[in-house]
């Protein structure tokens, strides 16, 4: 392994909450993220988070200042840098598998699709990266 003290087992355990993408400034959709992802962005996060957890389904987050209202997230203190967040999704992977007779295949796409355009209207998404049998 690449990193001192981390294991398959390791890797495995954090594989579902971790992503590689082609970009440095993706926020962490707060309407979607599973709860170990959540209560990792602070210390004093999940005061409500058990609560919201099940709320978001029927009502999501509208804006970022909607988590600090529902007391999912604490408020800035300071000059302390803005949680990286936010309620849209910019990239999507999607999985397709085929099966004919005894073969099977598996397609992985990333999926990019970009913020708003300046009229308002939702701008066309991309696929960005495909592979086959792995993601």
């Amino acid at each position: 392994m690449a990193v001192k003290g981390m294991t398959g087992e390791l890797y495995e355990a954090l594989r579902p909450y971790v992503a590689a993408l082609p970009t440095t400034s993706s926020p962490i959709n707060l309407n979607t993220t599973p709860a170990p992802v959540l209560a990792s962005l602070s210390e004093q996060a999940g005061g409500n988070l058990s609560g919201f957890m099940d709320e978001r389904l029927h009502d999501p987050l509208q804006n970022t200042q909607d988590a600090v209202t529902r007391g999912v997230l604490p408020k800035a203190v300071g000059n302390a840098p803005p949680l990286p967040v936010d309620v849209h999704t910019a990239y999507f992977q999607l999985q397709a598998t085929v099966t004919v007779g005894d073969a099977q295949m598996t397609l992985y796409s990333t999926i990019y699709r970009p913020p708003g355009n300046a009229a308002g209207g939702a701008s066309s998404p991309r696929v960005i990266s495909m592979s086959t049998g792995t993601e």
